[in-house]
């Protein structure tokens, strides 16, 4: 008697087409919304990690928007986060900064990493992906219930 089983599956090249198909099925422009409304979820979740400085611009800068979608650019995307154009400074907290000196000599320091970003990004991922998932099949079975044929 031996010490294993073997499992023979047929088929897997057809499944993995059809899969294939149904994710094609769904366009960006039909993605861009679903991943939009995780980003605007995170948003809420984020402002009171932010640091406030002497400006604000910190805490007005976390947003959640979704790159146009182009033929440079074709994957549907969307983002939340600190955007860069209303506080550049963003890494500085997020990362911190070794020790360093002007060109003329004058010493500036460093800045330790506090990061509010990337650990609640972590924490929050899994949740996310989750409901990313689980929205694109309703859509797909939405979109595809009563067409005849393999998808």
């Amino acid at each position: 008697m031996s010490d294993f089983v073997e499992v023979k599956v047929k088929g897997l090249d057809e499944l993995q087409r059809d899969l294939n198909k149904l994710a094609e099925s769904v366009s960006p422009k039909e993605l861009q919304p679903i991943l939009k409304t995780e980003a605007d979820g995170f948003v809420p979740k984020l402002l009171p990690l932010t640091p406030v400085g002497p400006t604000g611009n910190m805490r007005r800068g976390v947003q959640s928007w979704t790159p146009k979608i182009t033929s440079k650019h074709p994957d549907a995307m969307a983002r939340a986060g600190v955007k860069y154009k209303i506080a550049p400074h963003v890494h500085f907290i997020e990362y911190g900064t070794k020790e360093r000196s002007t060109k003329t000599g004058a010493y500036r320091g460093y800045s330790p990493a506090r990061p509010f970003i990337m650990p609640l990004a972590d924490k929050e991922l899994p949740g996310m992906l989750n409901r990313i998932i689980e929205a694109i099949w309703k859509h797909i079975d939405k979109n595809w219930t009563g067409r005849s044929g393999n998808a």
